[in-house]
């Protein structure tokens, strides 16, 4: 199964097939970007630390004398524990390179020609002066810290973009627990795959999902610990927790087969849930819908989320006007123009001059998308805003325990048992899911948990939502059986 690594001059190394094919593709001058995911056990340390090796090594056609190259990493102690180590390792007692390692610093340098390696962490600070730079490894980029590992891949790509510059990057790493949806970063560079017209090679060993539990799928999706009878029971065993308990199974769905997911009890809505979601053909808009509003402040959005009678759900958004559309972008750390592609849609509407949606334009805008409703929740403490501003049929949801626990389910329930569907507001849903976590508290009640300190995690939506799928049980039941008579608010 493993062949030793040719066309170069550092020591030899065992390459798997795939492992082959990857750096012949990856090297190819006419590649800017390859990316290897896979699940953890398969080779991608050491594969990195050999790429690394290689330019280090004089005479290997990868060696540039003088040439700077980077791994970069989650952080710079990461990289020391990991590839950096395995690189030391390779260079073993060499007195041909000088090595420089602390907790400030990690780098290598062969003496003869200057050529050096550095490891960074995934800082984009660090990467604004990034020139001259011959190779970027990207370890395990997934990892990135959300908002610093997009500001850090946009870092790098500027980089590779100046003037006279022929950086290749090559990313090597599983998708992780943080690239779960669409519009993160990495997990878009991986599923958007192969494209030689953009300079992009990608190479993923993901797992069908249908057929996690399957060996014949295990060994598929991991062509390295499969070959190594300790690797291959170290993996039975994690199937066989996996079977029995829904965490597990998470970590070995992430891990193991590289496909992103979470538990349960740490998502508003799995991967799989919001998958079946999407597959359905929305329902009609028959009746009127129950309304949940999620006010805004500081630098959060106001969002509205529609929930029919059907199951059906629609929702919009309102940001601030202040700062700009590209600003909030930067300092959200999201891909550039996402903001501006809700906008286009439809989706997002912006307070022009604003640096807080105003109550009225909340309710302007339910009156001009919806015209009536049968109920309107919103959180307590804002909820008198909306009332001044002509907001009728109201319901208070407090901030108890058991009150958010009880929306939490009963959305999962309409997901997992009843027929959510969505209509052209799925981007705006799936922007909000993937940055949107769950805890378990203290009392065992389920509970949203905001995701960083100034409100930049976009679960704006998400809080809509799960105020409208409680309300909408509590009216209609769990599957849209009516349990009361209600009273239709005109508004406009």
């Amino acid at each position: 199964m493993k062949t030793l690594a040719k066309n170069n001059l550092a020591p030899p190394f065992e390459l798997f097939p795939f492992q082959e094919k990857f750096l012949k593709k990856a090297l190819d001058p006419n590649i800017d970007v390859a990316c290897l995911s896979i699940g953890r056990g398969n080779g991608k340390t050491s594969l990195m630390a050999y790429l690394a090796h290689r330019f280090l090594t004089p005479g290997d056609e990868l060696h540039i004398p003088g040439g700077l190259s980077y791994i970069v990493s989650v952080s710079l102690g990461q990289a020391r524990r990991t590839s950096f180590r395995s690189l030391r390792m390779m260079i073993g007692d060499s007195e041909d390179y000088t090595v420089n390692e602390s907790t400030q610093q990690a780098n290598i340098t062969h003496r003869d020609t200057g050529t050096r390696i550095e490891a960074l962490p995934a800082n984009h600070k660090t990467a604004q002066g990034l020139l001259g730079v011959r190779f970027l490894i990207g370890d395990e980029p997934g990892a990135w810290e959300i908002n610093g590992g997009q500001q850090m891949a946009d870092a790098i790509e500027e980089g590779q973009g100046k003037p006279g510059d022929d950086m290749k990057i090559i990313y090597i790493g599983t998708l992780g627990p943080n690239a779960l949806h669409a519009g993160h970063w990495y997990y878009d560079l991986v599923t958007n795959g192969h494209d030689p017209d953009e300079g992009r090679y990608v190479m993923a060993y993901m797992g069908d999902r249908r057929k996690w539990n399957r060996k014949k799928e295990i060994a598929r999706v991991n062509p390295v610990m499969w070959n190594f009878p300790n690797s291959r029971r170290k993996l039975m065993r994690r199937l066989k927790q996996a079977k029995s308990n829904p965490s597990k199974k998470a970590s070995f769905l992430t891990y193991r087969l590289n496909q992103p997911t979470a538990d349960e009890t740490e998502v508003l809505l799995t991967v799989d849930q919001w998958e079946d979601v999407l597959a359905r053909v929305p329902q009609p808009k028959n009746g009127h819908p129950v309304i949940g509003i999620d006010m805004g402040s500081n630098r959060a959005w106001s969002a509205v989320v529609a929930f029919w009678e059907s199951q059906r759900i629609e929702a919009f958004a309102i940001c601030p006007g202040i700062p700009s559309i590209a600003e909030q972008e930067e300092r959200d750390g999201v891909p550039f123009g996402a903001y501006q592609k809700l906008i286009d849609e439809g989706l997002l509407i912006v307070a022009d001059g604003q640096k807080q949606p105003p109550a009225f334009m909340i309710v302007q805008e339910i009156a001009r998308r919806f015209g009536s409703y049968v109920l309107a929740v919103s959180d307590l403490f804002r909820f008198h805003e909306l009332e001044g501003a002509g907001l009728g049929a109201g319901e208070v949801r407090r901030t108890r325990y058991s009150e958010a626990d009880a929306d939490i389910r009963a959305l999962r329930r309409a997901a997992l048992d009843g027929m959510l569907s969505v209509d052209e507001s799925a981007n705006l849903f799936g922007e909000s899911l993937a940055a949107t976590m769950v805890i378990e508290n203290k009392h065992g009640n389920l509970e949203m948990q905001k995701k960083g300190k100034h409100n930049q995690g976009r679960d704006d939506v998400s809080a809509a939502l799960k105020l409208a799928a409680g309300a909408a049980e509590r009216l209609w039941g769990p599957y849209g059986r009516p349990v009361a008579l209600p009273i239709v608010m005109q508004l406009g």
